[in-house]
């Protein structure tokens, strides 16, 4: 077992030292409310140089999350076609878009460039001692013009510094 491993499990043991919570937003097929379990907040630090913590305890077919990886940030897509999984096939609208989540916000022109990416490896190229190396992918405003069943995302930023030659990343989520 290791560290990625023993972060998780202490994730795990303090979800399920929490209370059941009726989940007023999402109903199983019969009806009936969900409930979670839920903890506030969990902050986890990888250092890419003692492993990737795709590898842990948990069977995963870490394909599927490259290429979820690929097809938000290097794709800037938000279309299903574009993905070789079907995961998001339920957040799909009729055209397989999932209306102005992920790949939408990161292909949005910011500072001069034509997309989020594009400044974020701009800026670790010239400048990269930036505190504000940063992706946003949630747009309060655009909330409202998506569809009532569509996809708030869970993700939603990410922040980047190079400090000693080192690239340190912070996805932050809900």
């Amino acid at each position: 077992m290791n560290k990625v491993d023993e972060m998780f499990i202490e994730d795990l043991e303090e979800i399920l030292k929490q209370d059941w919570e009726v989940d007023n937003r999402a109903k199983w097929l019969d009806g009936t409310q969900t409930k979670t379990k839920r903890i506030i907040q969990s902050v986890n630090r990888y250092d890419l140089s003692e492993g990737f913590p795709i590898f842990n305890l948990r069977e995963i077919n870490w394909k599927l999350p490259i290429d979820e990886i690929i097809w938000i940030m290097i794709k800037q897509s938000n279309n299903i076609k574009d993905l070789n999984s079907k995961i998001w096939n339920s957040w799909a609208n009729e055209n397989g878009d999932i209306e102005k989540a992920y790949g939408y916000q990161i292909a949005k022109p910011t500072m001069g460039h034509p997309s989020q990416m594009h400044y974020v490896i701009n800026e670790i190229k010239t400048n990269p001692t930036s505190r504000r190396i940063m992706i946003n992918m949630f747009s309060a405003e655009e909330q409202l013009t998506k569809a009532t069943e569509s996809l708030v995302e869970c993700a939603y930023a990410i922040h980047l510094s190079v400090k000693n030659g080192k690239l340190d990343m912070t996805l932050i989520q809900r």
